[in-house]
Parts: structure tokens; C-alpha cells; sequence
């Protein structure tokens, strides 16, 4: 479910019930492969640790690096990753600030 931001951008961001990290990225990687000008959020939690994923089609990296908006998020949850311009994870932390965490991506993304 993309919505649009107030730059016009199509923002996905959702929670995935019981996906572990490798589902997040194969989940990013299809939309990405089917979306134009998307910047896409998952979280999950696997094993008892919160997840987030950030992953940016090239047309948009300038605009929104998914290793950074991952840095800020992870603060959230007390997590820890990082990645590159287009693709991005962390996980660990605590699991029940997920929620907060999608709402720091909202915010970051609106």
C-alpha cells in the first residue's frame, strides 16, 4: 500500500508479520523491481529480535538514503545496522518499540 508524501514520492511502510531478514529484502527487491520512485520501510520480528529494512529505488538515493534513515530508526528500538544508499538493515534492540520505530520512519519519510 504506497501513499504519497508531501514531495509527491511513493512511501511504503509496513510491519511483516513473522518475516525474517532475508523475506524483508526479497520483499523489497520485488517491489522495487515492480515500482518506480519508491522508498519502502519493513519491519518485522524474528526470534524474539525487531528487524527494520529500508530500501530506495536509484532514482530516489539522492533524495533519501536507506542507510541513513536505518541509523536514525535503530536509535529507536536500541538496534544496530546500517547499509548503502539503496538498501539498508538493522536489527536486535527491543522488539517492543517496533511500532515506534515505523513511526520514526513515517516521520522521516513524510
Amino acid at each position: 500500500r504506497a501513499q504519497t508524501n508531501s514531495r509527491g514520492d511513493k512511501i511504503i511502510i509496513e510491519f511483516v508479520e513473522g518475516a525474517d531478514p532475508k523475506q524483508l529484502r526479497e520483499m523489497a527487491d520485488d517491489i522495487r523491481g515492480r515500482s518506480n520512485s519508491v522508498c519502502l520501510a519493513l519491519a518485522s520480528i524474528s526470534d524474539g529480535k525487531a528487524i527494520v529494512l529500508a530500501a530506495v529505488t536509484p532514482d530516489l538515493t539522492e533524495r533519501y538514503h536507506a542507510g541513513n534513515l536505518v541509523k536514525q530508526v535503530s536509535v529507536v528500538f536500541e538496534g544496530r545496522g546500517g547499509g548503502k544508499a539503496d538498501l539498508a538493515q538493522a536489527g536486535g534492540g527491543t522488539p517492543e518499540k517496533i511500532n515506534a520505530a515505523l513511526d520514526k520512519f513515517r516521520e522521516l519519510l513524510a
